[in-house]
């Protein structure tokens, strides 16, 4: 799609406001009132231009979930931190929690899916796409969830779970986070659904790929 002059002047100056928050460096760390503010249009000018800045440091309600994470679920947390971040035991380091630029777009949606934990390599993954609920058994069970849901009725834990998959990708961490439901109980939930045939698990990072959404 072509831009006009008008759409570049703007991508410049966007671009050059976002350099000078990087101070030099190779990542930024966005300002919680700025990040109010921004929209997706701006993660993707920063994703897509912006290529002096590589990084950028998770916001404030972020690193909360991941600390949340380290006391629930440490081995969780070491597989995704540990090795990369060597300032990761102090929190209020510029340095800790960076991530790709790549996820801003999805850090920025309201939703309480945030940094997408997708990418374990040695414990399991839980991260369910609408692909994970694939054939009528799955959609009756959603249809269901979401008739209960309507008419205000309680839902169990695994129609819940379901209602959040049919909206978009989510990992159990951000769900369970979301929703105050004990971990244990969620991945039980997980259990409940693959043994009813409706969702399937997919436990290896590769095959998650194909699933995972940016923009």
């Amino acid at each position: 799609m072509e831009i006009s002059q008008e759409e570049l002047k703007i991508i410049e100056d966007i671009t050059v406001f976002f350099e000078k928050l990087a101070k030099g460096k190779n990542y930024i760390v966005l300002p919680e009132e700025l990040l109010a503010k921004m929209t997706e249009q701006h993660a993707l000018i920063i994703r897509d231009y912006l290529h002096t800045v590589q990084m950028i440091k998770l916001p404030k309600s972020e690193i909360q979930f991941f600390e949340w994470l380290k006391e629930n679920d440490p081995d969780v947390w070491k597989d995704l931190w540990e090795l990369d971040n060597d300032n990761i035991s102090d929190i209020n380091s510029e340095n800790s929690y960076l991530i790709s630029k790549t996820f801003l777009p999805a850090l920025l949606r309201k939703d309480g899916r945030g940094f997408p934990i997708c990418d374990l390599v040695n414990v399991d993954n839980y991260y369910f796409s609408l692909h994970q609920l694939p054939d009528d058994e799955s959609k009756i069970f959603i249809e269901s969830a979401k008739e209960r849901f309507i008419n205000r009725d309680n839902l169990t834990i695994s129609q819940l779970l379901a209602l959040e998959i049919s909206m978009g990708a989510i990992d159990i961490w951000h769900f369970a986070y979301k929703h105050k439901i004990d971990l244990t109980q969620a991945k039980k939930a997980v259990s409940d659904m693959v043994d009813d045939g409706v969702l399937v698990h997919l436990t290896e990072s590769e095959h998650l790929i194909p699933f995972l959404h940016l923009d």
